[in-house]
């Protein structure tokens, strides 16, 4: 409360008209995907799922490192065991939420076992790069002399937005090839 309105609408403002920037890559991503969102029935209904389970799980990570540091539990020098620990956290999570997701596209009557497994692939490898970049983020800021607390975890969701769509589209080229093809999509 010793810190004015002005100077809170400065730090945060900066933030957000840079993260607002970022999101521009968000777009470019589905802009560049549009053809595979096209050749796919649904698949464009699973992209705030997927990137939201990314941005999640990297808030979550980076609010833990944010104050593991602040507590003095945390050292510049554990980011290795940070990074490990985080990388198995994501895979078991993402394990976790990909059999819930699994199932969820099945449930409807259109979709296929290809696409299920293409959500469930996806759902791993975005929360796996979700802990991953949530740790290692704040972590790399306090060393380049930010303040991590102000700045981590929206500029986790963006940078995770744009991944997760590339990750989703990759699984989907690699799972979905034939029905894909079928499309012209390459």
């Amino acid at each position: 409360f010793r810190t004015s309105f002005l100077t809170f609408i400065k730090k945060r403002g900066v933030w957000l008209f840079i993260l607002f920037f970022g999101e521009f890559f968000t777009q470019t991503a589905l802009r560049h995907y549009d053809p595979v969102f096209d050749s796919i029935k649904g698949a464009a209904y699973y992209v705030p799922l997927l990137i939201s389970a990314g941005g999640n799980s990297g808030s979550q990570s980076s609010t833990l490192v944010i104050r593991g540091m602040a507590l003095g539990e945390i050292k510049m020098r554990d980011w290795r065991r940070i990074l490990v620990r985080e990388l198995a956290m994501g895979f078991v999570l993402g394990l976790g939420l990909a059999v819930v997701g699994f199932f969820r596209v099945l449930m409807y009557r259109d979709q296929h076992v290809d696409f299920a497994t293409t959500v469930a692939l996806t759902l791993v490898g975005i929360v796996m790069t979700g802990c991953t970049v949530g740790a290692m983020l704040p972590i790399i800021l306090k060393r380049v002399g930010l303040d991590p607390a102000t700045s981590s975890t929206p500029f986790i969701a963006s940078l995770v937005d744009v991944l997760g769509i590339i990750i989703f589209v990759h699984f989907a080229k690699l799972v979905m090839s034939a029905v894909l093809a079928g499309h012209g999509v390459p």
